[in-house]
């Protein structure tokens, strides 16, 4: 027999039986391998007062603070936005008048899925589709409509000076997951508050009506092998990269469900090393290797654009004996 649904309060009681600073201190040194790698993000002290700071809180409004405020965000974060994400959807004007007929007209939501070779990589690509729509529909009225979904490690995070969050709600919504990925895992997180925590942000979610969602699909960002620096130091750039290997990790069911009707593939890589986009076709997706498919297309498509072997394995057995091999490879 099925267990009835929990209600928001009732997750949000077992929510509260957690410890918030203790949680916070674990996220935070989840999140310490991406401020080191990042030129934007910095470590943020935990404040009680902060709502991103209160664990009981897996959803939270925009704050409009303007298209040229987004713009301004995007130019210190990432200079080559207008160049290689602007561009790229700018050719696709088929695209763009199928996504303002969407927003405009038959509401039909859909869902901005992408792998990530960094942490950031999802809001860049929301940040500038958000550019290019306001210039056919109102700044406000889309960051209502569009929904970002991030790992809960970037309650922890700051950036310019202010709370990551904060920038990103200039966005739109921001709902916080916890990703059922390796180092999640390997972190002692307890289950039930993974659980509830997951169960209670997509009761928020699925409780909107028309929705423009924005996910990491894998829930992590890629796993990049490389040989030995005394091997690669030798050799030329194109040959390090053709010994490079990057696995994407495997998307879950609950993801899937989340993301379960239309769904917009991107591809992209914006480290500054062959940077470049690629959006797919709106695609409608109803189970979770439909999901597995539109992974493995980005995953060719990365491959092809940056002559990087690049691996999407669906199944978490295999995903798994993919590290194996590349570890005693890189070894």
């Amino acid at each position: 027999m099925t267990a009835p649904m929990e209600s928001a309060e009732e997750l949000r009681r077992t929510i509260r039986r957690f410890n918030g600073s203790v949680i916070y201190e674990q996220l935070q040194g989840l999140a310490t391998k991406h401020v080191a790698a990042s030129d934007v993000f910095t470590a943020l002290p935990y404040d009680v007062a902060r709502a991103e700071h209160d664990l009981t809180v897996t959803s939270l409004e925009p704050v409009p603070l303007g298209i040229d405020f987004v713009r301004e965000v995007l130019t210190k974060a990432y200079p080559a936005w207008e160049s290689v994400i602007l561009s790229s959807f700018a050719e696709r004007t088929d695209l763009i008048n199928e996504l303002v007929n969407r927003i405009r007209h038959d509401r039909t939501s859909f869902s901005l899925i992408l792998a990530h070779e960094r942490i950031e990589d999802v809001a860049y690509v929301m940040a500038v589709l958000l550019v290019i729509l306001s210039e056919k529909i109102p700044y406000e009225q889309l960051i209502e409509s569009f929904h970002i979904v991030i790992s809960s490690i970037v309650r922890t995070m700051g950036a310019y000076d202010v709370s990551a969050v904060d920038i990103l709600r200039s966005a739109g919504w921001v709902h916080f997951s916890f990703p059922r990925t390796e180092s999640v895992r390997k972190s002692g997180f307890d289950a039930d508050l993974i659980r509830s925590s997951n169960r209670l942000m997509r009761l928020e979610l699925s409780s909107v009506g028309f929705a423009i969602k924005a996910v990491a699909a894998p829930g992590s960002v890629d796993l990049v092998f490389n040989l030995p620096d005394r091997v690669l130091r030798r050799w030329p750039q194109e040959l390090r990269d053709r010994h490079r290997k990057v696995l994407i990790q495997p998307v879950t069911q609950g993801t899937a469900d989340l993301i379960r009707g239309y769904a917009l593939p991107v591809a992209g890589a914006f480290s500054g090393h062959r940077d470049f986009c690629e959006p797919g076709r709106l695609t409608y997706v109803d189970s979770l290797a439909d999901v597995h498919r539109l992974m493995e297309w980005i995953a060719d498509t990365r491959f092809g654009a940056m002559r990087i072997p690049t691996y999407y394995h669906p199944e978490r057995g295999l995903f798994e004996k993919a590290v194996n091999l590349f570890n005693r490879w890189q070894s």
